[in-house]
């Protein structure tokens, strides 16, 4: 795996180089969009959700927009072709109220209570009764209009509904869909548990749900201690998460660890802890919860990505730790940490934070989202395919170019050029860590 992406990672900086000429030409446009103040209120970002190496963004007035790769269809619009800044999804409209952005796949909940998904449907991770790939959104009809609230995973997603049931489909190798079983489906099956769920977070290969009760539990795979139930084994179904100290407010499935924000401000993590993602201070793997340094009881917003976590406090700051190969940590460095770290440049009016595939992305008050880390596919929706290690703002898309502008011609042509490499980013990496 660790080949592939070099040589994937290689092929992308050359043409990187090839189409500079073209940035150089369309830098002046990206700027004048890029450094406006305020946006509208309509065009205010309302749910952000970073996946494997492609970002959607929900606004205000309903409508979606994505960037990034675009290999199995997960932008969904209508093509496979990567877009390196955002682009709207004319095709649902302007009714989503919430996106989750899975590895290949991305989800959106409707005004009307419909959930409809798209992108790589390998293992039936868009919930159509197929496993053919969607490039534009299919509904999951078997939930309804009844839909609360989503998650999408690695390979697999789940929803809850409205009357506090939970459902999940796709990959079932480690029982994260929590219904018994470790079989795949391509349709919606309700998870073996009692009690109203009020928050779903679908992980790499495990789920974590908080009921409202206060209670938490996790399911899937365990085989470092993401599920917090003190034992590496496996699970089919959900098992209460021991050890937190506090209620738990808010939990946060990664690819290989979990957090849970506390009613009392703290944060919490259990998992991989291979790269510092769990924030103690060590390198030590735990099955139970261990509290993250630094942070004290300020903690209102929690996201874990893939070997990396960002937490945002009550000041609007925003903090990382874990993995930092690709600057994903916002700090300016590539050094990782075992202790939180403050993201640089972005001040104290950050509202929204999501971390994702070695990158992370974070929306403010006015309307500005910025991004850093890995931008192999152009998922910093900056225009462009060079990693960050400190946060720059993706082009402001309340006034987007149009698909005639340089950027896409810029786009278009790395795309023709790395068609065949692009594909392989595509390719499954079920219990591939590094």
């Amino acid at each position: 795996m660790t080949i592939l992406m070099t040589n994937v990672r290689s092929c992308f900086r050359a043409v990187a180089s090839m189409v500079s000429m073209v940035s150089i030409m369309t830098s002046g446009v990206a700027l004048l969009l890029a450094t406006s103040s305020f946006a509208r209120a309509d065009a205010l970002v309302s749910h952000l959700s970073t996946g494997g190496y492609h970002t959607c963004a929900a606004k205000n007035n309903g409508t979606l927009w994505c960037w990034g790769f675009n290999g199995g269809g997960q932008l969904g619009d209508g093509t496979n072709t990567d877009k390196y800044y955002p682009w709207q999804i004319s095709s649902v409209g302007n009714s989503v109220v919430e996106v989750s952005a899975g590895y290949d796949h991305t989800c959106a909940r409707m005004k009307d209570g419909t959930l409809w998904c798209w992108g790589l449907n390998d293992a039936g991770e868009v919930g159509d009764g197929t496993a053919t790939n969607r490039n534009v959104p299919v509904q999951v009809t078997a939930l309804g209009n009844t839909v609360a609230g989503v998650s999408a995973g690695d390979e697999h997603t789940c929803a809850r509904k409205t009357d506090g049931t939970l459902w999940c489909w796709g990959y079932n190798g480690y029982g994260q869909l929590g219904n018994g079983t470790t079989t795949s489906s391509a349709t919606p099956v309700q998870v073996v548990t009692s009690g109203f769920v009020i928050e779903v977070s679908a992980g790499g290969y495990h789920t974590c749900a908080r009921k409202s009760d206060s209670t938490l539990w996790c399911w899937g795979d365990n085989d470092v201690g993401m599920l917090g139930d003190g034992t590496t084994t496996n699970r089919s179904t959900p098992v209460q998460v021991t050890g937190l100290e506090s209620l738990p407010a808010e939990v946060s499935a990664g690819e290989d660890h979990t957090c849970a924000r506390l009613a009392d401000g703290t944060l919490w993590c259990w998992g991989w802890n291979f790269h510092g993602q769990l924030g103690d201070g060590s390198h030590t793997d735990s099955s139970t919860p261990v509290q993250v340094d630094r942070l004290g009881t300020l903690v209102t917003e929690i996201s874990t990505g893939r070997d990396f976590t960002c937490a945002r406090e009550t000041d609007g700051s925003l903090w990382c730790w874990g993995y930092d190969d690709y600057g994903e940590l916002g700090n300016g460095t590539t050094l990782e940490k075992t202790i939180p770290t403050a993201v640089t440049g972005l001040g104290q009016a950050i509202n929204e934070v999501s971390a994702g595939q070695y990158f992370a992305c974070a929306n403010d008050y006015t309307g500005a989202t910025s991004c850093w880390g890995s931008n192999l596919t152009g998922q910093l929706g900056t225009g462009g395919l060079t990693d960050s290690a400190v946060p720059v703002q993706a082009l402001n898309f309340a006034n987007p170019l149009v698909p005639a502008s340089g950027l896409a011609a810029k786009a278009t042509l790395a795309g023709v050029l790395l068609a065949s490499g692009v594909a392989l980013l595509g390719a499954r990496r079920r219990r591939a860590r590094g």
